[in-house]
């Protein structure tokens, strides 16, 4: 049975996590639209073979998950199924315990700052130089939840980035207040 999260592209790590953030929610909608959009995703040419077959999801599907894990009472609710239906299965099946995959959990001033562009970025094992990128206006959605979470652009890795913000009053090292999203601290 394929789970909302999994339409989302939401990773287990991340599904069990009860501060699962909207900000999440919404980035990981937006990825599914373009990774499943006809004229977006990437089109292979007929000589060339896929190498694994990857499932494609429907605007209405993404759609439904989505409206479901952004409404709290509804998410509870599904969650709650989906738990259930997870100790059912594994009894059936005789399992114990079921491996997770973690998220990284990394600072924001761990990250490389791109000062033109606004933007924290940190490379992925999978090789893109720039897979984790996060940008100022995503911080100033987050800025609530002191922590944002971002898919890679190049595969289905997830990391962690935590950060603080400081006041107006904060005055910087030239005696101007700091902006409040680029100003952090250790988590």
């Amino acid at each position: 049975m394929t789970t909302h999260y999994q339409i989302l592209g939401i990773p287990k790590a991340l599904q069990d996590d009860p501060t699962l953030s909207g900000q999440t929610i919404r980035s990981a909608y937006r990825r599914a639209l373009l990774q499943h959009h006809p004229d977006k995703s990437k089109s292979q040419s007929p000589n060339t073979l896929k190498s694994t077959e990857t499932e494609t999801y429907t605007i209405d599907q993404i759609s439904h998950a989505f409206s479901t894990l952004s409404n709290p009472k509804r998410k509870t609710e599904y969650d709650n199924e989906l738990k259930i239906l997870a100790v059912t299965a594994n009894r059936e099946h005789g399992e114990k315990d079921v491996f997770r995959t973690g998220v990284e959990v990394v600072d924001l001033d761990e990250m490389q700052v791109d000062e033109a562009q606004n933007t924290w970025y940190r490379s992925c094992r999978c090789g893109d130089d720039r897979g984790f990128l996060v940008r100022e206006e995503d911080l100033e959605e987050a800025v609530d939840e002191g922590e944002i979470s971002v898919g890679c652009r190049g595969c289905s890795l997830w990391l962690k980035v935590l950060f603080g913000v400081m006041d107006d009053d904060s005055v910087g090292a030239g005696g101007e207040a700091q902006h409040p999203s680029t100003a952090t601290e250790s988590a």
